[in-house]
């Protein structure tokens, strides 16, 4: 499995810019057809969340338009929650990304 967590810091280009969010979504699919090339039968795994999701719609329309173009379904999109105030910092985001990752690798199996 290949764990993708693009898009936290994109969102501070993108905005809530359309055509900026589409440049965004179309390099992502890009991006996975590379991945793909070098990793042909690994579950793409694609994340976005605990430090801002404000891009997982992107995300979720890259997925789809990638696994439409190419016909690869051994890939998918996963949402974590944000951070909140109180709970910041490198401790607070891995526990919860070990979390979210044990939760998909058991359903995965």
């Amino acid at each position: 499995m290949i764990v993708i967590n693009l898009g936290t810091n994109d969102y501070s280009y993108t905005k809530d810019d359309p055509v900026k969010q589409a440049e965004y979504r179309d390099a992502y699919v890009e991006f996975l057809k590379q991945v793909r090339s070098r990793n042909a039968n690994a579950h793409l795994m694609c994340t976005l969340g605990i430090m801002g999701d404000a891009l997982f719609p992107m995300v979720e329309q890259a997925v789809a338009a990638y696994s439409d173009e190419t016909g690869d379904t051994n890939i998918s999109a996963m949402k974590f929650d944000v951070q909140s105030a109180g709970m910041v910092g490198s401790n607070w985001c891995a526990i919860v990304l070990c979390a979210h990752l044990s939760i998909l690798c058991y359903l995965l199996t």
